[in-house]
């Protein structure tokens, strides 16, 4: 069994390694103190959560359910994005990214220009993964939507130039 590819140079090797590293250390580093106490847990209802707008991102709100996106460590948060919203290309800092759409329709794509044919529809259910620097764009059409992403933070947007 070879473990070095002949296509993949060995950055790619270490990289993944660092990535897989990383996934494991999580719980290790995330809970060093025991994890959430009694008193800590929390159950949401879908219903019950409560969004604030995004700050210069008109019809997208954002509910962090768990942590906090700017600080190390996990979090949960979701995002609710009005009918017809466009999420101009982008990526993130954070290594670790996985995202659940909750409720209505999104279109998404991976990019680093903004294509709306290369854009896939996602629907309840769907859940997509966003690594470290890979840019990604999004637009709503006819319906809301709803995703929740739970990452490992502190994480940053940094915008691409179209």
């Amino acid at each position: 069994m070879t473990l070095i590819s002949q296509h993949k140079p060995i950055s790619y090797l270490i990289k993944s390694i660092f990535v897989v590293g990383a996934f494991m250390s999580v719980p290790q580093t995330a809970f060093a103190d025991g994890g959430l106490s009694p008193q800590q847990a929390k159950i949401y209802k879908h219903d019950d959560i409560h969004y604030q707008a995004v700050s210069g991102k008109p019809g997208i709100y954002a509910a962090t359910l768990f942590g906090d996106p700017s600080k190390e460590g996990p979090y949960v948060q979701r995002l609710k994005f009005d009918k017809g919203v466009t999420v101009a290309t982008h990526y993130h800092n954070d290594a670790l990214k996985v995202v659940n759409l909750v409720e209505g329709v999104l279109y998404f794509a991976y990019g680093d220009k903004f294509d709306e044919d290369a854009l896939t529809p996602l629907t309840q259910g769907d859940i997509w993964t966003e690594a470290k620097g890979q840019a990604h764009y999004a637009i709503t059409k006819d319906s809301n939507a709803i995703i929740e992403i739970h990452g490992v933070g502190p994480v940053s947007s940094i915008l691409v130039k179209d």
